[in-house]
């Protein structure tokens, strides 16, 4: 019988980053501890592994990998969101560019370069104009600065947000605007930095997802930079908060933070539309 190795949750903290990296986040412990110390491919010891039928991979949550992972999302537009953790499944193997995105380390001082904000690109789209990547570079020591101001616990499914100081780190990239820097691509660069708390604010999401809510919530969404995308996210919030134990049951499944799950399956179940 294999021996039983027991870890911190420091240890398993780092297993899980190593998985992301290696894009082995569906694998268990040993697959990643067998890449991790250089070891051949993995082999059939992991089905010996888990004779007791459970397969522990490194990101299920223990005792309930199955509970509750494909109950359905519901939207306060009457949209229901079915089979999430299939959608995100075929997601992330499929999008490798957005797999690049979600691993690619941020430094530890939140200091804001270059290849941070080239990694956008990543997720496709138009990249960022380089006339454009020098002017936010220009104001890279204020980024940085207003980072600072906010925890990076700090999320979306908190009672108390930083409000004040998100609407600071906003202004500082939106206000005055830098040309052909959008919401969309403002929060795509942030959203790394602070991955609880600021959503991928997708353009082509405005008028089938955000309105629609906005108006149905009897809330408006204002057409000043900053603004627009605080609007956005406290209408985000209200379908977040709805299905807040859906949407962390399936980050501890992916490895994906609970906003970033709802930011992909908003843009796989609503209609995008050039903007």
């Amino acid at each position: 019988m294999p021996p039983t190795i027991r870890i911190d949750n420091e240890v398993m903290g780092h297993l899980k980053e190593a998985a992301k990296e290696n894009d082995l986040i569906f694998s268990t412990p040993n697959q990643v501890l067998r890449k991790i110390l250089g070891l051949d491919s993995p082999i059939d010891d992991d089905a010996k592994l888990n004779q007791g039928g459970q397969e522990n991979r490194i990101f299920s949550s223990i005792g309930q990998r199955h509970a509750g992972l494909e109950s359905v999302l519901e939207l306060k537009l009457g949209v229901s969101i079915s089979s999430p953790l299939q959608q995100l499944r075929g997601y992330i193997a499929r999008e490798g560019g957005a797999r690049q995105y979600d691993s690619t380390p941020i430094p530890d001082d939140d200091h804001l370069t270059e290849a941070q904000i080239f990694v956008i690109n990543k997720l496709g789209g138009r990249g960022v104009p380089e006339k454009a990547v020098q002017e936010i570079m220009r104001r890279e020591n204020r980024v940085q600065a207003a980072l600072q101001r906010i925890p990076r616990d700090a999320s979306v499914l908190s009672e108390n947000q930083p409000a004040r100081e998100l609407s600071e780190l906003l202004d500082v990239l939106l206000n005055p605007p830098i040309k052909y820097l959008s919401v969309s691509r403002t929060t795509k660069i942030l959203h790394r930095y602070r991955p609880h708390l600021i959503p991928i604010l997708d353009n082509k999401l405005f008028e089938s997802y955000y309105q629609p809510t906005a108006v149905l919530s009897g809330a408006k969404i204002s057409n000043l930079p900053t603004q627009k995308a605080l609007d956005c996210l406290r209408i985000l919030k209200i379908d977040a908060d709805a299905n807040r134990k859906i949407l962390e049951d399936l980050a501890a499944e992916t490895g994906l933070t609970p906003l970033r799950v709802f930011d992909v399956l908003l843009w796989l179940n609503f209609p995008v539309r050039n903007s």
